[in-house]
């Protein structure tokens, strides 16, 4: 429980209703981070913006990003991120084997080579930071 007072999902309405609804449909479910957010109208638009933003990116594909948020959850022992984002990777096709790995052993992702090779060094950024060079 919360002390927060947030907006529960089958009560919220307009554009907030629409981002639950959307997250519940496209993605099989609903991050908590949302339902903590949902406390504050302007934190809860901000994220979803910033979610937007990357979900649509041109050139970072959705399974790519959500590798990222996935590796950088497990590596964190950010158990809500890791659920969520475990949910998105499984609906895109990626095997169990696959997940228990993906922050150990990024290149192994289903990737194309140039994301795995980012996959590796933003894991690498978070979780090692000052082993990280300009090479």
């Amino acid at each position: 429980m919360t002390l927060l007072k947030t907006v529960k999902r089958e009560e919220a309405e307009g554009p907030m209703a629409e981002v639950f609804g959307q997250f519940q449909q496209g993605a099989g479910a609903v991050p908590r981070t949302l339902d903590l957010l949902s406390a504050s109208p302007g934190l809860f638009e901000t994220y979803t913006l910033t979610f937007h933003y990357w979900y649509t990116h041109p050139s970072l594909s959705r399974v790519l990003m959500s590798c990222i948020r996935y590796g950088v959850a497990q590596q964190q022992g950010m158990a809500a991120c890791v659920d969520f984002n475990g949910t998105l990777l499984r609906r895109a096709g990626m095997e169990e084997a696959e997940l228990g790995v993906l922050d150990k052993q990024p290149e192994t992702a289903p990737l194309e080579p140039r994301e795995q090779q980012l996959l590796a060094f933003v894991l690498k950024a978070v979780g090692e930071p000052d082993q990280v060079t300009p090479e």
